[in-house]
């Protein structure tokens, strides 16, 4: 098999897993809304998806790393098609929050070994613009997997719409049963001398502050996701307006990664953080205040451009900024790190807005998202005029 063919063929298991899991984000919180859940339980059961991942993502790259990648890929896609099956025939509230957090920490495993996969096709030249390739896989299954989910939900109901989100990561997990796609795992090499563990690392003041910033654009669309349902059936919108809502964020991720090639040949990558933020910050403020779904959407496209073209150059400034021979450790303790902020944030927003009601939530992840952007702005100034 060639890598022309590898890479098309973990291009179509990354939209068709990423498409079902995205659907599952969205049959989840509407789910538990018709079965009358409250706003704070909608958040909690949106943050079991990351309580897995947050304890074992780094033992999950482990296994990854001795395992090889076709056959974690192979058991997780079919451990996501069998809790959406599950949740199909048992559409409970209890039922979803165990389906949350094992399809949750089937998909982070998933995209780890699927990164893995990705990096070990063609020469380290051709790295860079294969994992792009494949984020537009991604982009676009964010994109379809809620339109589907919400358009599904209003025909059929959430229990059918889970069911056909399953036939997906089904197929994936079928063909990787029974095909090597990836690449045979390499001899195990020396491991890295880490000098000073995860101190060392929280000591290195420029990895810290990506983090913090890697952190606070991550948690910002976990809220969106939880936000937006709730608000949108508030106003009184159906599942599949919602979805079509939800679905604008994966276009713009999808139309920013084709271009980002030619953005950065404009701007640099301080440029782009700094305008991403600048651009997110007043989608929360306006959001609450807009009832006409169109304008919802208009908004929600918005937020997909900054966050879609923020994410490759945190990754890279990561990378960067990352000590040599630790960048698998650095991108452990940045999931861990994100799946640990999953886990409290969204069940913490729902609570609160049950309390004092949504635009008080919406208008203090505006105002976090601006402030993390004026501090990188100075923090960037600064470092721009000592270059000078």
């Amino acid at each position: 098999m060639t890598d022309r063919i590898r890479l098309v063929l973990l291009f179509f298991f990354a939209l068709l897993v990423t498409l079902s899991f995205s659907g599952l984000r969205m049959v989840a919180p509407l789910l538990a809304i018709d079965l009358g859940a409250t706003p704070g339980t909608v958040g909690l059961l949106m943050s079991a998806f990351a309580i897995l991942p947050a304890l074992l993502s780094i033992r999950a790259g482990r296994w990854v790393d001795a395992a090889g990648a076709t056959l974690p890929m192979s058991l997780c896609a079919a451990l996501i098609a069998a809790g959406m099956l599950v949740l199909a025939f048992a559409p409970e509230l209890p039922v979803a929050f165990a389906v949350n957090a094992v399809t949750g920490l089937a998909y982070i495993v998933f995209h780890l070994a699927l990164t893995a996969a990705v990096g070990g096709i063609g020469e380290p030249s051709r790295r860079t613009a294969n994992f792009t390739f494949i984020t537009v896989a991604n982009g676009i299954g964010v994109f379809v997997g809620p339109v589907v989910a919400g358009h599904s939900i209003d025909a059929l109901g959430h229990a059918m719409s889970s069911g056909i989100l399953s036939a997906g990561p089904a197929l994936v997990g079928l063909v990787l049963g029974v095909m090597q796609v990836t690449r045979p795992r390499r001899t195990a090499q020396a491991p890295v001398r880490r000098a000073g563990g995860l101190r060392g690392l929280l000591r290195q003041r420029e990895l810290v502050r990506i983090l913090v910033i890697a952190g606070t654009l991550g948690i910002s669309w976990d809220l969106y996701s939880v936000l937006v349902p709730v608000y949108g059936s508030q106003i009184g919108l159906s599942a599949g307006t919602i979805g079509n809502i939800m679905g604008a964020f994966g276009v713009a991720i999808f139309l920013v990664r084709l271009i980002m090639p030619f953005i950065l040949r404009v701007l640099k990558e301080w440029q782009i953080l700094l305008l991403s933020f600048a651009l997110a910050a007043p989608v929360f403020i306006a959001f609450p205040l807009i009832l006409n779904p169109w304008v919802l959407t208009s908004l929600t496209f918005l937020f997909g451009i900054a966050w879609g073209a923020v994410q490759p150059v945190i990754t890279s400034l990561l990378y960067t900024a990352t000590p040599p021979g630790r960048v698998g450790e650095v991108t452990g303790l940045r999931m861990s790190m994100h799946t640990s902020l999953q886990t409290v944030v969204p069940s913490l927003c729902g609570g609160i807005s049950a309390l004092v009601g949504m635009l008080p939530v919406f208008w203090a992840t505006g105002a976090m998202l601006a402030g993390v952007g004026w501090i990188s702005r100075h923090r960037w100034h600064r470092k721009r005029q000592a270059a000078l």
